[in-house]
């Protein structure tokens, strides 16, 4: 497999991965706080994100490259822990109407996705990948930042 078919196919997981780690995160974000009613999310992020993540662990460690199967891996972990330990100030509502959460969330996200591109493009210097990635991620950041300062501000 070629590295640019590789890294399409974890861009292609990965939001999978994104999507079945935050429902995971946010049904055991209610089991830790004794509250069965995320049982599903359970069992429907585990499948959402597990069956793409034993579809890139098959492609990526036989073909040769464990590199993209860790940055899967981080990226399903990474947001499993981020939407587990969002404390329950981030489900305030905003001024806007929207969820804190979801602005939380996206920003963790678009931090991660940008992380995983700038690392796999590093060594390639200096290109569209890695200003991408580093723009996401400083996006991301930024909006996770702005998140944590609207919600210390309330408190």
């Amino acid at each position: 497999m070629q590295t640019n078919e590789a890294f399409g196919m974890l861009l292609f997981l990965s939001i999978f991965e994104l999507i079945g780690g935050a429902a995971f995160g946010a049904a055991l974000r209610k089991l830790l706080r004794r509250d069965l009613s995320g049982m599903f999310f359970l069992i429907w992020g585990g499948g959402f994100a597990g069956i793409p993540l034993i579809i890139g662990a098959a492609t990526f460690l036989s073909s040769g490259q464990p590199m993209f199967f860790y940055a899967q891996l981080f990226i399903l972990l990474g947001a499993i822990i981020t939407v587990m330990l969002l404390p329950g100030d981030f489900t305030l509502m905003g001024g806007e109407g929207n969820p804190i959460e979801i602005t939380a969330i996206l920003g963790a996200a678009m931090a991660m996705f940008g992380s995983v591109i700038l690392l796999l493009t590093l060594r390639e210097g200096l290109g569209i990948g890695l200003i991408l990635g580093a723009g996401l991620a400083f996006l991301g950041a930024a909006l996770l930042i702005g998140t944590a300062i609207r919600v210390l501000r309330s408190l």
